[in-house]
């Protein structure tokens, strides 16, 4: 089921965000691929399939018209956005900003 939702999200993304960067600005946010670490930690690299899916994402965003990309200094979010940006040959900004404040 949740493979069919993430497929019909993909498509729709597709069909329409190619619109959206010619008829507007728009902002994509994209949260961070599946990571392999117990969560909690600020220290959570993709997994195989996160990284996987980072690269689908990258092919469905890059005709897409996008010209900046920021994410935290977390390295998953790095390494998801990291096959973005080769695609559209730009280059992620990591802003400390947008970092997980973890509460104890």
């Amino acid at each position: 089921m949740s493979k069919n939702i993430a497929i019909f999200v993909a498509a729709t993304l597709f069909l329409t965000c190619t619109y959206f960067a010619e008829a507007q600005q728009a902002i994509f946010l994209v949260r961070h691929g599946e990571t392999v670490a117990p969560k909690g930690s600020d220290v959570r690299p993709l997994s195989e399939v996160g990284q996987r899916r980072a690269m689908v994402l990258a092919t469905l965003l890059k005709d897409s018209g996008i010209k900046a990309i920021f994410t935290s200094d977390l390295e998953r979010t790095i390494n998801t956005a990291e096959p973005i940006a080769q695609a559209l040959q730009i280059e992620s900004k990591p802003l400390a900003q947008l970092g997980v404040q973890f509460k104890q």
